[in-house]
């Protein structure tokens, strides 16, 4: 990992708004809005991978310029922590109602489902989330090994804990 990156001014970033996982990539309005705008390319990436970098954003744009029709960022638990997804591509024939949500099974459903439809996949590296207490210390070693990241996140966490530092 870098110094983080400067946004791109030509982004637009949605809100998701409070629903499930499934129904904001399958017909969220941050998935819909951004088509209806006319944009090619849609990443979806979740409020709980604090860790998640602009460089990790990028390669995500890189990836679907390239071979990829859909990538992930996946997570440690067999989930993901951002998906892209090109214009061309159906989210509801890749997120369709057989994915395991929140089990090690979402990453390989989803992933299966748009290979079916014929899309091509790309994987990003890893980017772990925090979907539960035991996800922290994996996410608190990230922020030890850098100091740049989620300084809001590093900073709730030390707060939780007590702690001034790791």
């Amino acid at each position: 990992m870098t110094t983080p990156a400067q946004p791109d001014p030509s982004l637009t970033k949605a809100r998701a708004s409070g629903r499930s996982t499934a129904s904001t990539l399958r017909t969220g309005p941050s998935v819909e809005g951004a088509r209806a705008a006319g944009r090619r390319d849609v990443l979806v990436a979740g409020s709980d991978a604090p860790t998640l970098t602009l460089e990790d954003i990028s390669g995500a744009f890189r990836a679907l310029q390239g071979d990829s029709d859909v990538v992930f960022a996946p997570a440690p638990d067999g989930g993901f922590s951002l998906v892209g997804m090109r214009a061309n591509v159906d989210p509801a024939a890749v997120f369709p109602a057989g994915v395991r949500w929140s089990s090690e099974h979402a990453l390989d459903d989803s992933r299966r489902s748009a290979e079916a439809k014929g899309y091509g996949v790309g994987l990003l590296s890893t980017v772990p989330d925090i979907d539960e207490i035991g996800d922290l210390p994996r996410v608190e070693a990230l922020l030890a090994d850098y100091p740049h990241l989620a300084p809001a996140t590093r900073h709730a966490l030390l707060s939780l804990t007590g702690r001034s530092a790791w």
